[in-house]
């Protein structure tokens, strides 16, 4: 396979129209095609071993043990296809430049800068979690806005980030959408004792929202120390 692929990318680059625009790889129908390259691979591999192993005891068994594998990721595939059209979407219409333009200058307007702004916005990202856990996407979506819109206070992008992560981070065990909410519920539900009341939402919350509010006033309390201290987030160069 991987002799394949090279000897394809070789030949292209020398005899195709590529150009060397400093990708890793050339561009070629064969790189934009790997996906399915890969999917009828694994497909041939699966198969086989599935007869040579008589797990597979007829073709229409194929179907049920691909569906199988797909249940797990059913969850996420549903929320990422909204959310990756929400994204698109929200960049084509600029609102990031505009909100980071007036926000920018808004909080030139109330002189909000510093440890309050830093608090307000790890906050501000810790509610936002509880609608949407995907970290990715939130930092797709705020990104934009934010880092041009802090720059104006003299907040770098890394340390935006830093508030960022502190506030998606803390409460991700309190999310009512967390994809991973049935699987712990499951576990919980596996181990509970036989004279326990029965595992619901309310029983996981009861014991992870201790946890978040800890980590909450622990990070902000650490954000602030480093603040006041004034010492650098990343190594100087």
């Amino acid at each position: 396979m991987l002799l394949l692929f090279y000897t394809t990318q070789q030949v292209y680059t020398k005899f195709g129209s590529a150009s060397d625009n400093g990708t890793l790889l050339p561009n070629s129908p064969f790189t934009d095609g790997l996906v399915f390259v890969l999917f009828i691979v694994f497909v041939v591999v699966a198969v086989v071993y599935g007869k040579s192993a008589g797990v597979l005891k007829k073709n229409s068994d194929i179907p049920k043990f691909m569906e199988k594998g797909l249940k797990g990721s059913l969850p996420f595939l549903i929320v990422s296809l909204p959310a990756a059209y929400f994204i698109q979407f929200f960049n084509d219409s600029k609102l990031a430049t505009i909100l980071a333009v007036t926000g920018g200058k808004l909080l030139q307007k109330m002189n909000l800068s510093g440890i309050p702004l830093a608090i307000a916005f790890v906050l501000l990202v810790s509610l936002l979690n509880m609608f949407m856990t995907s970290g990715s996407a939130k930092w797709l979506i705020l990104a934009p806005i934010f880092v041009p819109m802090f720059s104006v206070v003299n907040f770098s992008p890394a340390f935006t980030q830093l508030l960022y992560r502190i506030g998606d981070s803390v409460t991700n065990p309190i999310s009512p959408v967390n994809f991973f909410l049935p699987v712990i519920i499951g576990l919980m539900e596996q181990y509970r004792g036989k004279n326990e009341p029965e595992v619901r939402l309310g029983t996981l919350f009861s014991m992870t929202v201790p946890y978040s509010i800890s980590f909450l006033i622990a990070l902000i309390v650490l954000l602030v120390g480093w603040m006041i201290l004034g010492l650098p987030i990343c190594k100087r160069q």
